[in-house]
């Protein structure tokens, strides 16, 4: 290695130091609303930039192959970890770990009884650990308001489209891609600047 790269490389590593110590002195302790609020806000962008990541490649691959593979799901709650501590320390994953239990608990059942599938509920399950518990939950509840009426839309839909082509039978059953609606409600975050919850 030349001179003049390992100066640019302690350089960098100064600044990150510097950086990271400017931004971690202005959060002491985490707040009772935990992380999402502080980082729509603008304090940390790189979350919601992570979360938003994971959630539309999430998106991307249940509208394309009708299912969100393990591997970017794993990777979002790799990433999880490191930042929740980085920013909240061992209190701030206490907070997120319960945040996936309370949300994850819930639609494990759902899962359970056929109402959505694996993937889903491991993706609602990852934005309850950024939010933490008591949002997640307010979280979860506004993707199945949304899915909710999502699904009625697309039924309607299906419907008129069967009736318009005389077909006789009308097939009662109508799947929704579900990470339509936790896209719509992650979304609704970032636009309210999470004031929805």
């Amino acid at each position: 290695m030349t001179k003049r790269q390992n100066r640019f490389i302690v350089g960098v590593t100064q600044n990150i130091n510097v950086f990271l110590n400017s931004e971690l002195s202005l959060f002491p302790e985490v707040s009772e609303q935990f992380i999402f609020l502080n980082q729509i806000s603008g304090r940390w962008p790189e979350i919601s930039i992570f979360a938003g990541v994971i959630v539309g490649t999430s998106f991307v691959y249940d509208i394309y192959f009708r299912k969100i593979p393990n591997y970017v799901l794993t990777a979002g709650y790799a990433g999880l970890i490191p930042i929740i501590f980085i920013r909240a320390g061992w209190q701030g994953l206490g907070r997120a770990l319960a945040g996936v239990l309370a949300v994850g608990a819930p639609l494990l059942i759902v899962y359970l009884i056929g109402g959505i599938g694996a993937g889903d509920v491991k993706l609602i399950g990852f934005m309850g650990g950024l939010l933490g518990m008591r949002q997640g939950l307010v979280y979860m509840v506004l993707v199945f308001f949304i899915g909710a009426f999502t699904g009625i839309v697309k039924m309607l839909t299906d419907a008129a489209v069967r009736i318009s082509a005389n077909r006789k039978s009308l097939k009662m059953k109508t799947n929704i891609r579900f990470s339509v609606p936790i896209l719509i409600g992650y979304l609704i975050l970032l636009i309210s600047k999470g004031g929805i919850i």
